[in-house]
């Protein structure tokens, strides 16, 4: 039961990071500066831009 707790509470520290980065990328912040403050790759904040139908701005930190 631990083991599954532990497991939700990653999966909704996840999600609300996902949530995050959708807002910066919604306000423009550079990529470099969303993979800084949210510890993700550049080539995942691509990928949740492409899932939210975005064309890549740049990498520009």
């Amino acid at each position: 039961m631990e083991i599954g707790r532990k497991e939700g509470l990653q999966e909704g520290e996840k999600q609300e990071r996902y949530i995050i980065v959708k807002r910066l990328i919604e306000i423009g912040m550079p990529d470099g500066h969303i993979a800084a403050v949210s510890q993700l790759d550049i080539s995942e904040i691509e990928k949740i831009k492409k899932e939210m139908n975005c064309e890549p701005i740049g990498h520009s930190m």
